[in-house]
């Protein structure tokens, strides 16, 4: 016996040749030309070597194909009790629980700041926004969290304070996963121009503010724009320390105002007033506007009656020995300036100059 006889026989001996398989080598045999029959013992031979490979390899892919259809091809394991090797009942009697938590994908939301209008104390900036195509933009939906920074990045010690608002004006016909927003900051600060802001958004939701929100879109996006002064119609009276006017039973004076289409900022010297009771005390100040028509527009009331201001802002500083007040309120609709002559706050009243 040659030396790959031997080496076929070692290989075979533990493999039971399958049934038929005789009968398969003497067809084969009997197919190859009469010619190249001299050859049939060493053919003979390496048809056998190659059936006992792909036996011993069949029998590896076998063994191995079945443990992975038992672990790939059946089911996932359905807890990470099953990858103890506990049951429910097992599990519970040595005191280990699991909790299983839902995985959702989160998609992302394209911003794109489309159109703004801007004073020294007023945003309004339309943004336009792409979702998910599962998502149907409506009243219901909104930001958890927005809020206007100085600079190009976010940065939460440079937040520009103030009423904020952010509304959905429009969804686009045919693609209810575009719309547009637009957001709005009454600001307590003088928006200097140039300067950068920074718009943020975070996580849109349904209801953010209900009993029951739901989360649709996670993470936080960012609009850049620079603060360019769009309003050009405004009316800026400067104050003398004879335009006085009732304060916390007290007089104060009033420094400084500024009206514009978007809103009225007043500037107050109210140092006479105590200063531990600011923080405490209702400090509204009563302002009507009076238009060319005789018809008064209500800006702030100490009566809760109806005015033509979406948000407004109070605060109180420290200058010069002096204790100053600004009032900021930004209108719901913009207002036409040229057609208010004057101004009342509280009792007195101002004339407008050029009217």
């Amino acid at each position: 016996m040659n030396e790959l006889d031997k080496k076929i026989k070692e290989l075979s001996k533990d493999f039971s040749i399958p049934e038929g398989y005789n009968q398969k080598v003497e067809e084969t045999l009997d197919s190859i030309p009469e010619e190249h029959k001299s050859n049939s013992n060493i053919k003979r031979r390496g048809i056998l070597f190659v059936v006992c490979l792909a036996l011993l390899g069949g029998g590896l892919l076998l063994s191995q194909s079945e443990v992975a259809e038992a672990s790939f091809f059946t089911h996932f394991k359905e807890t990470v009790m099953d990858f103890f090797g506990l049951g429910e009942e097992e599990s519970a009697s040595i005191g280990v629980s699991s909790e299983k938590e839902k995985s959702v994908s989160k998609p992302d939301l394209m911003l794109e700041l489309r159109e703004k209008v801007i004073d020294r104390h007023n945003i309004y900036a339309m943004v336009k926004i792409t979702a998910p195509t599962d998502i149907n933009f409506e009243e219901t939906l909104s930001f958890d969290y927005f809020a206007f920074c100085k600079g190009n990045n976010y940065n939460a010690s440079r937040v520009l304070s103030g009423a904020k608002d952010c509304k959905l004006l429009e969804v686009l016909e045919g693609k209810k996963n575009v719309a547009t927003y637009v957001v709005s900051l009454s600001s307590d600060e003088k928006l200097k121009e140039g300067s950068e802001v920074t718009v943020f958004f975070k996580d849109l939701m349904r209801n953010p503010n209900g009993d029951n929100p739901e989360m649709l879109v996670e993470g936080m996006w960012s609009v850049n724009l620079t603060v360019d002064y769009t309003v050009s119609e405004d009316i800026k009276v400067k104050g003398t320390d004879n335009m006085t006017y009732p304060f916390l039973k007290t007089e104060a004076s009033l420094s400084k105002l500024e009206l514009t289409p978007l809103g009225l900022e007043i500037v107050s010297d109210i140092s006479t007033a105590p200063y531990d009771e600011l923080g405490i005390s209702d400090t509204t100040i009563a302002v009507r506007l009076k238009m060319i028509d005789g018809s008064e527009k209500v800006v702030a009331s100490h009566d809760m009656e109806e005015t033509i201001v979406s948000s407004g802002s109070s605060t109180f500083m420290k200058k010069k020995k002096r204790t100053l007040q600004t009032d900021t309120y930004q209108f719901s609709k913009t207002l036409n300036t040229s057609k208010v002559i004057g101004i009342y706050i509280e009792d007195f009243y101002i004339l407008i100059k050029g009217q």
